[in-house]
């Protein structure tokens, strides 16, 4: 009884757990248009309660007619990185303002340019890069204007990864409280029964 009761009350702090981390993501559509007008990008992207970019879907077109790919990790976050061809310093930090990507900006790949990378920074207010790696050069370089939007219910319906209703922030510091509580429980039924 003891067993069962201990295995459904964990599942809950772990579903807890998972549906806080879920609600803390927001999905944005995006939109980059170069001031010449001969590129735009525009897609969703993923930001975690952390502020880091972890996804962007998309596509390219005037320049080149691209889709945008995976977002690079940055093991490095919140600190930069530096990508695999050493053209470009990121972060992957979206900063909630304007400019909404700071000087490292977010790196990612498309699935026409595999063996090269984009990366998208913000120079100042209303004032953006976006360019391209390619064989050590950059064939697209392009300034202009990236605009951000929240989605109106973040692209999850009011529902959270597991299909339940979207926790608020507080129920991260209380699931991580009733997981340590279950834990220590289990811990000291242990060293009851070891006496």
């Amino acid at each position: 009884m003891r067993k069962r009761f201990l295995a459904t009350a964990l599942s809950l702090a772990m579903a807890t757990l998972c549906s806080a981390t879920a609600a803390q993501a927001t999905v944005y559509a995006y939109t980059f248009e170069s001031f010449d007008t001969q590129l735009t990008m525009t897609g969703t992207m993923t930001v975690d309660g952390g502020n880091m970019i972890t996804a962007m879907s998309g596509s390219l077109s005037g320049l080149v007619s691209q889709t945008v790919d995976t977002v690079t990790p940055n093991l490095n976050f919140p600190g930069q990185a530096t990508s695999l061809d050493g053209r470009f310093y990121y972060d992957n930090l979206f900063v909630s303002g304007n400019p909404s990507l700071d000087l490292g900006g977010v790196l990612f790949t498309t699935q026409e340019n595999n063996a090269g990378y984009w990366n998208l920074w913000g120079n100042g207010a209303d004032n953006y890069s976006l360019y391209e790696s390619v064989s050590g050069g950059y064939p697209i370089a392009e300034t202009g204007l990236f605009t951000v939007t929240a989605g109106p219910d973040n692209g999850n319906n009011g529902l959270d990864g597991l299909g339940a209703p979207a926790a608020d922030a507080a129920h991260g510091p209380a699931g991580m409280f009733a997981l340590g509580a279950l834990l220590l429980c289990a811990h000291r039924r242990r060293l009851d029964a070891k006496a």
